[in-house]
């Protein structure tokens, strides 16, 4: 029989499939992560130098998110944006399902455990791109549930070492963050060495002893199988110098903090701490030390960055199930519970209906009813959308927020890339699509602070901005309608609007605007 789990998972699916085609698709840079998958589909070579930008053409690159661009680039050759969506709204609805099955299995009743679920799924929605990061949702749920599985003893140290060490093969070719792993890791090794100093006289001194071991074993293991990828050791200095443009970084969207006034990512937060704190406060029973370490390290990084907050619902969820399981309320609760089975049987018999429904949920785990969904979402992709002569699926970036007349227009008018100023989000996108290389796109790791600072001031029109322009002798500029930049480029006779869509306009020199214009 279905259960919550199909009902969340095909939910989900449905809501990126079929309600928001284009919601996986807001952010412009899988174009480049398709450009790199395309790069090396076809020459069967990993890029160690840049492949988008005239600016910095031969500068060295690290592509450290080949695998997932190889897998989505092999994606949409099948079957487009369609299967590409089929695919990455899948894994995203399977990790949230699996938090609400771990909050299930950790004992909390069906009530509880769906509206955390809820509440986590709308909170981590913050994030549903089209982009490598999905494989750390699905990497920090693998690793947290088997550590902590093995930490209550009920995983073994061989099965958790087979299984982290492997994993990490897949995490450290898509996303940068596999530097997670061993955090995770050395978190539980931490406190299980405290735990053993503690008691290492004691009757479980030998069993801390092992689970030590083991843990110690598991972060050599993953520690080692960071090194499988073509960089080596240059994938740690590449993103630790990364991660020193924190000027860049505090500018972009995603790494700013929530916003608290009336933003629905932002409330669901608040909701899972508020459950958190609640059930801290009125459980019997206790999260484990490295647990609630992890809970107070993935609070700080999601109120520091909107990216962090589904991670920090993969983790809650599953804790809210386990202080919700047992708590000091049902005692307080009974004289009341009582009194309403007093009220005659027809409530009773719908208390034992929903009791009865309780126990016989947690057996239904076979998820047929989400494999059919999903069966039947990617004989859709695969047929190009359709199915049976109707169109099912139209995934892929909404017209009204890229640029798509203006894109036509620079190609058909030979417009030189070399010449060219674009909006940074759209740089992979207009690689992609007319397979030239761009000014800019928004990989703020490898531009660096100075080259965004000039970027910065363009677009934000600050003092200079027109000689910026003419000393990168741009000839032709493409932002979006609504940029700032539109107004002082109207009002610039230098300058002439070639082409507008509904969500860009093209400026061209007026002494370069082809004469029919």
């Amino acid at each position: 029989m279905p259960d919550v789990g199909d009902l969340l998972f095909i939910g989900v699916m449905a809501i990126l499939l079929f309600a928001r085609p284009d919601f996986l698709f807001q952010d412009a840079s899988i174009g480049w992560h398709l450009v790199a998958g395309q790069h090396i589909f076809q020459t069967h070579q990993i890029p160690h130098t840049d492949l988008f930008s005239y600016t910095f053409p031969d500068r060295t690159w690290v592509a450290y998110e080949w695998l997932f661009d190889l897998a989505a680039y092999a994606l949409t050759l099948m079957g487009g944006f369609n299967l590409l969506a089929v695919a990455v709204s899948a894994l995203i609805a399977f990790v949230l399902v699996k938090t609400y099955d771990r909050c299930r299995e950790n004992g909390a009743g069906l009530g509880i455990a769906t509206l955390a679920a809820i509440i986590g799924i709308f909170a981590s929605a913050v994030h549903w791109l089209a982009r490598p990061h999905v494989i750390t949702f699905l990497a920090v749920y693998l690793y947290v549930s088997h550590l902590e599985k093995f930490y209550r003893g009920e995983l073994s140290g061989k099965r958790l070492v087979a299984t982290l060490a492997p994993f990490m093969v897949l995490w450290v070719n898509c996303h940068p963050a596999f530097i997670l792993g061993p955090v995770l890791t050395g978190a539980y090794l931490g406190v299980s060495i405290l735990v053993l100093i503690k008691d290492r006289t004691g009757p479980a001194a030998e069993s801390l002893k092992s689970r030590c071991r083991w843990l110690a074993a598991a972060l050599t293991g993953i520690s080692a199988a960071t090194l499988f990828n073509p960089y080596f050791l240059n994938l740690y200095h590449y993103i630790a110098h990364y991660l020193k443009g924190s000027t860049i970084l505090a500018e972009t969207d995603e790494f700013k903090s929530p916003i608290f006034h009336g933003d629905i990512h932002a409330i669901c937060l608040e909701a899972l701490l508020a459950l958190l704190v609640t059930g801290l406060a009125v459980s019997k029973k206790r999260l484990s030390g490295p647990y609630l370490l992890l809970l107070l390290m993935f609070i700080h990084l999601s109120l520091s960055a909107v990216r962090n907050i589904p991670l920090f619902a993969l983790i809650v969820v599953p804790a809210i199930g386990l202080l919700y399981s047992d708590t000091m309320l049902k005692e307080r609760l009974r004289p009341a519970h009582e009194a309403l089975g007093g009220l005659g049987p027809l409530v009773a018999r719908y208390a034992r209906a929903l009791s009865d429904f309780d126990s016989q949920e947690r057996l239904c785990k076979m998820r047929i009813l989400s494999w059919l969904f999903l069966i039947f979402v990617t004989a859709a992709a695969l047929a190009g959308g359709s199915l049976f002569g109707n169109k099912v699926l139209s995934s892929g970036f909404n017209d009204e927020k890229v640029p798509t007349a203006t894109l036509t227009y620079i190609q058909e008018h030979g417009l030189a890339f070399d010449h060219g100023f674009n909006y940074d989000n759209w740089g992979g996108l207009i690689r992609y699509k007319l397979g030239q290389r761009v000014f800019i796109d928004d990989r703020a790791d490898f531009y660096g602070e100075e080259f965004y600072a000039q970027y910065g001031r363009i677009v934000q029109v600050e003092p200079g901005w027109q000689e910026l322009l003419d000393r990168l002798s741009i000839d032709w500029i493409l932002i979006p309608k609504d940029a700032r930049l539109v107004d002082p480029l109207s009002k610039d006779s230098s300058w002439k609007e070639a082409c507008r869509d509904s969500g860009s306009v093209l400026f061209v020199r007026a002494r370069k605007t082809p004469a029919d214009h």
